[in-house]
């Protein structure tokens, strides 16, 4: 079963969920951990900030990212400049590559803790992850309860 969200609401939730991937500074926390090439028009930030948008909105293949992208406001939406065309899977695969060279699990590991700070979640007093297993286990000792 193919559901087809229509344009003018997806343009409405998609701002939104932009607005967080930017308040939670996903973008420049990607940007300042991961090395990349200054002299490509896109960064691995913007890169990801449009595959978050992507896979919220129904998940489109890399190689269909392009399209999908001329289908949205994306001046709007990642304030970068950068138009779809520039978004294709040859881009895409060179910053998911320099991603994964910037260590992806330290990537991580700072996307959550960034956003458990912003949002006050927790006091962090103690974190430990545990890497044997699941690199996404973490536990801590907080003042309050998390939920």
């Amino acid at each position: 079963m193919t559901i087809k969200i229509d344009p003018i609401y997806q343009e409405r939730y998609l701002n939104l969920l932009s607005a967080v991937i930017k308040q939670l500074r996903i973008p420049q926390t990607i940007n300042r951990l991961v090395p990349y090439d200054e002299q490509c028009l896109t960064t691995p930030g913007d890169a990801v900030h449009l595959m978050l948008l992507d896979i919220l909105s129904g998940r489109q293949a890399l190689v269909h990212l392009e399209g999908w992208a001329a289908e949205v406001d994306l001046e709007k939406l990642l304030s970068s400049g950068a138009g779809a065309h520039h978004f294709n899977d040859d881009a895409l695969g060179r910053h998911l590559d320099w991603i994964h060279d910037g260590n992806v699990h330290q990537i991580y590991s700072q996307l959550v803790v960034g956003a458990f700070q912003k949002e006050d979640i927790w006091s962090l007093h103690v974190f430990h992850g545990d890497t044997t297993s699941n690199p996404s286990t973490v536990s801590t000792r907080t003042r309050k309860k998390i939920f």
